[in-house]
């Protein structure tokens, strides 16, 4: 995981991400699904199929994560941002629990193929709903200026005489 976020990182600096930076969410998520499902079906005794499942996580990890941070820095007020990271570092740490809470009697009781197999599943629904979250996939783009009393500004025509 650590050389697939090493190289998502040298990916990420080079390549600078997607012209719509926000396409990265479900993207992101769908490469984590695939990479849970990869390491659901490898097995036991190809232990590659499930290090280059943990690569392509720690790829898909730093693409996120980068991508998050800059579009955060960029769209929260500078004052702010310090409440902002606190909030989502906290989040997420507090989360980690459950997570492994639910993931040792799931594995104890099925298997831990199918613990991947349903994490997969999850990360799939969420990397679909966001298809459908506008806020989401809009995130990071130029705010143009809305209608004012109804009416759409001309730019171009105010300029032009």
């Amino acid at each position: 995981m650590g050389a697939g976020m090493l190289a998502g990182g040298i990916l990420l600096g080079v390549w600078g991400g997607f012209r719509k930076k926000a396409l990265i969410f479900p993207i992101g998520v769908f490469g984590f699904a695939f990479a849970s499902f990869l390491i659901a079906v490898s097995p036991q005794l190809a232990l590659w199929v499930a290090m280059l499942a943990m690569g392509i996580f720690g790829i898909v990890s730093s693409l996120l994560n980068g991508t998050l941070m800059a579009l955060l820095q960029a769209e929260v007020a500078p004052a702010m941002q310090g409440r902002v990271f606190t909030a989502l570092n906290s989040g997420t740490s507090a989360a980690a629990p459950f997570g492994l809470l639910l993931a040792g009697p799931i594995a104890d009781r099925w298997g831990a193929p199918s613990w991947f197999a349903g994490t997969g599943v999850v990360l799939l629904l969420v990397a679909v709903t966001i298809c459908f979250i506008p806020a989401v996939l809009n995130l990071g783009e130029e705010k143009r200026p809305g209608p004012i009393g109804g009416v759409q500004p001309n730019i171009l025509s105010a300029t032009a005489e």
